[in-house]
């Protein structure tokens, strides 16, 4: 059974008609960036259905006290203002509206540590980190980081066909190509959100460099 897409943004999730025959239906948050909205899936009544939730689901989300503490006492690093004495510039990357890191909640308590160990505002900028994905605009930008820190900050789109830097060949024969602009700043920071992926495992970690911005 298909329902608009109209008379569901109507009506909310209550609106669309259940399957014929179906007892049991699960609600899913979808659209991140783009409303935040609520899908439900129906299945037949003779489905196993099971969902399986992650540890620390339903937790309320940290305050800013409670994120600024955590960046302060890192676990197995030492803080952030310790390695960020004496660099001279700092680059921040970040993921696109494809996944729903909060960056805008992070990336201004980062700004924070790294002024305090010395570095100037002008030396810490924002790099796109989302590999082939199409470029962002500023008021996507807006969304992701905030406005404040795009008025303050400069921002830059990665592009894995230019501004690169070869950093070498992998235990595979496969040539790295690196952006620059990361390649070249003294202090490399990445913000992401350990997701699953349909089809590489998951995102955030280390692939906000590669594939991110390579």
């Amino acid at each position: 059974m298909q329902v608009s897409r109209r008379n569901w943004l109507a009506g909310g999730v209550a609106a669309l008609p259940a399957l014929r025959g179906s007892r049991q239906s699960v609600i899913i948050p979808t659209h991140e960036y783009a409303g935040d909205l609520e899908e439900r899936l129906d299945f037949p009544a003779d489905w196993q259905v099971r969902v399986m939730k992650m540890a620390g689901h339903g937790a309320p989300a940290l305050s800013r006290a409670e994120i600024a503490r955590r960046l302060s006492t890192p676990i197995g690093t030492p803080p952030l203002a310790e390695i960020a004495a004496g660099r001279k510039t700092a680059v921040i990357t970040f993921d696109d509206l494809t996944r729903p890191t909060p960056v805008h909640a992070v990336a201004p308590l980062l700004v924070d540590q790294l002024k305090a160990a010395g570095l100037a505002e002008s030396s810490i900028f924002f790099l796109g980190s989302f590999g082939a994905h199409r470029t962002m605009e500023q008021t996507e930008v807006v969304k992701k980081l905030g406005r404040d820190l795009v008025r303050r900050h400069r921002w830059f789109n990665h592009n894995a066909f230019e501004g690169l830097v070869d950093v070498g060949e992998t235990s595979g024969r496969n040539r790295v190509w690196l952006n620059r602009l990361f390649h070249a700043a003294d202090l490399r920071i990445t913000i992401g959100g350990v997701k699953i992926h349909s089809i590489a495992g998951y995102s955030g970690g280390a692939k906000a460099v590669l594939p991110g911005v390579c």
